[in-house]
């Protein structure tokens, strides 16, 4: 009697440990379903367009933003921006794009007291998925100001190619020279990624200027900064770096641009560094080191599901003698 309540106290003492490491098991999956459900969530999303027109006329210049649903989900509040030398016009909210569905937005700016000389119009698209992830698109247009009355230019001059990170991508103005570099970004454990906007800027003339570069970033990209107003002497060079940081939504490689203007005593002009922000992937990351102690969870459960039913196998033969 005394040898089948020991077996007895053995097997309960068993089930609690197999009661408890099922419970483990059950807290880790969730934590895991937590930590990768954005992923899933990633998957159904608005696929958005946007088109920029500009029309010049004596005088002023109507910019005509669209921008369109082609995917089959909602695109929530959705908003354009639309930047032309330092005068932004944002819209009203759009409210929410349904599938196949559109917004316009249509502003004007003056022309007038603009120097003559080359201006690029940015025109940007913001929107948000269901789960709450932004996303944000950017499009530019150049056009020439001439004395009498502005022209067109091939759009073509403001798209130039984006290069892989960590490559310069350099602009060779009249008066001005400058590049760009953004080294990799490597994700951390707890999800974000951080890496640096290089500019260097070079005055060629020997005239001082004030040049403008504004960085136009991805959606879920932020920087400490999104704007540099330089005060350079002639034949000065500066290097001024931005501190940058992408959200866990963040990955694989994302257009970066940065628009170039300044202005001399009879002339504007503008130029558009292009190149390419990648988020490298961290072993270490917290989906990884989540899988894996699921993994290492369930190998462990196995081992006393095992262990257990051999012990009780066990018990039962001795019980049976």
């Amino acid at each position: 009697m005394e040898d089948c309540r020991n077996h007895g106290q053995i097997g309960h003492t068993m089930n609690n440990a197999m009661r408890s490491m099922i419970q483990c098991l059950a807290g880790l999956s969730f934590l895991l379903f937590l930590v990768l459900v954005p992923e899933m969530l990633h998957a159904g999303v608005p696929s958005m367009k946007l088109d920029a027109r500009a029309a010049p006329s004596p005088g002023r210049l109507v910019a005509v933003s669209t921008a369109t649903n082609n995917g089959g989900e909602t695109a929530y509040n959705v908003s354009i921006t639309s930047s032309l030398a330092g005068d932004t016009r944002r819209s009203d909210p759009l409210g929410d794009v349904h599938a196949g569905k559109r917004r316009s937005q249509r502003v004007e700016f003056s022309l007038a007291g603009l120097k003559p000389g080359r201006y690029i119009l940015s025109t940007r698209l913001d929107y948000h998925e269901q789960n709450g992830l932004p996303h944000r698109i950017h499009i530019f247009r150049a056009f020439r100001v001439s004395r009498e009355e502005p022209e067109m230019q091939s759009a073509q001059e403001a798209r130039e190619t984006a290069v892989a990170s960590g490559i310069p991508v350099m602009a060779e103005m009249q008066g001005l020279s400058a590049a760009l570099e953004i080294p990799p970004a490597r994700r951390t454990l707890f999800g974000n990624a951080g890496t640096k906007i290089v500019l260097t800027v070079k005055n060629r003339m020997d005239t001082p200027i004030r040049p403008v570069l504004s960085v136009h970033l991805p959606g879920g990209v932020t920087a400490d900064r999104t704007e540099l107003q330089l005060e350079m002497g002639p034949g000065e060079e500066r290097r001024e770096e931005m501190k940058i940081d992408a959200e866990q939504s963040v990955r694989g490689g994302h257009p970066v641009s940065v628009l170039v203007r300044y202005e001399t005593e009879n002339e504007h002009d503008s130029r558009l560094l292009r190149t390419t922000l990648s988020v490298e992937e961290n072993t270490l990351s917290l989906p990884a080191m989540a899988a894996a102690a699921a993994i290492l969870m369930i190998a462990l459960t196995a081992v006393v599901l095992i262990a257990f039913r051999r012990s009780s196998t066990g018990s039962e033969k001795e019980s049976g003698t």
